[in-house]
């Protein structure tokens, strides 16, 4: 049988590669641009895509602070504290984060992270945000619900830098990003001059992000739900080589825009099969974000209604939260909640843990009831500036 390997986003493109089918994520040069200049970013350094970028792009923006690491350097200092600290902040392996079982033991993880090539993941980041005392945040092509805070768990951070995760092809690539001056402090303004307050949101922005006012859901309900860019090359005096990042081209999405559900292999797959390739695309997901397993549930829930009636008996992969006294909307704005009930009630603990975003205070929660002042968070959704 073939090994299915579902990206956490619309599979739209797929090619068949070395017996392994994966799924590709179409989008323009322009895509790409847009996305990360919308949430306040510009790019500075695109590394070479060799397996070695998370490194690369860590260590350019190490540079700044004054962390001078190249990065071969800095990928052995991250493995050497990962060699010597095999738990998180909660005391459980670092193993038990990775979403498959192709290491046995850590040193396999270890000895495998060592080699030259090995792409960085979230454990690597962890470790690098721990090691040098740093805020990292992960800027994603895909939007402000992708992005991510890696922070130090033992201690407060003393800066932060960014970083861009393209979500392109196999979605593995990092680069090197600036924020914009100012942009953060016109979008809250705007936000706080629009927020229209618990359960009011503009029609437009809720058709436009697919939000589903359905009282009646709201009030009764689902029965599963209670189971649960242009580079600005400012290091080229060291020797690094700038390679552009492949892009799908407009001629292949229109291609592959046009087929129809009976080319694509997902529609093959029996039901149960397709089932259980969801059911691991939410649980990993939400291996280390909570609020991760949100974004993958509407994504898959927009793909086609065979996607949407699997997805929905999921429900139990989603990230619950207990408000006291109940809600009165299927939507909440964060901000709301801020004010209600402060900054340091359990509550917004929780809340600021699932979103995991540096802009959490801006969210928009899509609920559903789950039992007595308990709700399921089926969707994570920002206004747009």
């Amino acid at each position: 049988m073939q090994r299915a390997q579902l990206r956490l986003n619309l599979p739209s493109v797929y090619s068949i590669e070395k017996k392994c089918i994966y799924y590709y994520i179409p989008m323009r040069r322009d895509d790409y641009a847009k996305a990360i200049e919308d949430q306040g970013f510009k790019l500075v350094y695109n590394p070479l895509g060799d397996g070695n970028c998370q490194f690369a792009a860590l260590s350019h923006q190490a540079k700044r602070l004054g962390i001078l690491r190249s990065p071969e350097t800095m990928r052995k200092e991250i493995v050497e504290y990962l060699k010597s600290n095999p738990y998180d902040s909660d005391g459980f392996p670092l193993l038990e984060h990775l979403a498959d079982d192709e290491f046995a033991c850590w040193d396999d993880y270890i000895t495998h992270m060592a080699r030259d090539g090995t792409y960085g993941d979230q454990i690597t980041l962890y470790a690098a945000a721990n090691l040098y005392n740093i805020d990292i945040q992960i800027v994603s092509s895909l939007g402000v619900g992708g992005q991510h805070v890696f922070s130090p768990s033992a201690s407060v951070s003393a800066a932060t830098v960014y970083l861009g995760h393209l979500a392109e092809n196999q979605g593995e690539h990092y680069v090197s990003l600036e924020q914009v001056a100012d942009h953060n402090d016109a979008s809250e303004k705007e936000y706080d001059e629009n927020d229209p307050g618990e359960g009011e949101i503009p029609e437009d922005y809720a058709n436009e992000m697919h939000i589903e006012q359905d009282v009646v859901d709201f009030e009764m309900g689902d029965s599963d739900a209670k189971t649960g860019l242009d580079i600005d090359n400012d290091i080229a005096n060291d020797g690094d080589k700038l390679m552009e990042v492949q892009f799908v081209s407009d001629v292949d999405i229109d291609l592959f825009a046009a087929r129809g559900d009976d080319e694509c292999h997902i529609g093959k797959l029996p039901d149960e099969v397709l089932e259980k390739i969801l059911e691991i695309a939410l649980a990993s997901s939400a291996i280390l974000f909570a609020g991760n397993a949100c974004h993958t549930y509407q994504t898959l829930r927009k793909v086609n209604t065979r996607f949407r009636a699997s997805v929905q008996r999921l429900k139990r992969f989603l990230p619950r939260l207990h408000v006291s006294g109940g809600l009165k909307s299927c939507l909440i704005s964060a901000r709301s909640l801020l004010k209600k009930y402060g900054p340091l009630s359990g509550l917004l603990i929780e809340l600021k843990k699932i979103i995991s975003s540096p802009k959490w205070a801006n969210a928009w929660l899509e609920v559903q009831v789950d039992e007595l002042d308990w709700y399921v968070i089926i969707g994570i959704f920002w206004k747009r500036n």
